[in-house]
């Protein structure tokens, strides 16, 4: 048992259905490498999905995550939980978690430029249809909502 539902769909194939939805712009196909908003030069890095590696271990119980703060046992990497996992149901005893209720990623898109909004706003559309679609067969009763400010 994995302490979230869905753990193969979040970790595994949200990533890659995020870096393969692409939208046409002037003669060029635009996907989030292009069109995500970079800090030093790279996209926003949602570093839990980097627990991805850990997620067999986790299911077999061999490796525990601890609640708030979480370490990897193999680079030392620091995870804060709750600015990730909502709905967190803990083992009191041992201070780990053992359920969680949602994930939230963030993905953010460049869009100083009017183009950019506009083009984004198709990025984003057609990333909640991939996403849909990808749910209805694998988790029908997945909730996904995306926030847009």
């Amino acid at each position: 048992m994995f302490l979230l539902d869905y753990s193969n769909l979040i970790f595994f194939f949200l990533p890659q259905i995020v870096y393969n939805v692409s939208v046409p712009h002037e003669g060029a196909s635009l996907g989030y490498e292009t069109l995500c908003a970079k800090w030093q030069g790279y996209c926003y890095d949602n570093e839990i999905l980097r627990l991805s590696e850990l997620v067999p271990e986790v299911e077999s119980g061999g490796v525990e995550l601890t609640y708030p703060l979480f370490f990897s046992p193999y680079t030392f990497e620091r995870f804060t939980l709750p600015a990730f996992f909502g709905g967190v149901e803990l083992d009191e005893e041992k201070g780990t978690v053992g359920k969680v209720g949602a994930v939230s990623l963030a993905y953010f898109l460049d869009s100083r430029e009017e183009w950019q909004r506009e083009v984004g706003d198709l990025w984003e559309k057609g990333l909640l249809r991939d996403v849909q679609a990808l749910a209805e067969v694998y988790a029908p009763d997945l909730e996904v909502r995306i926030t847009m400010w």
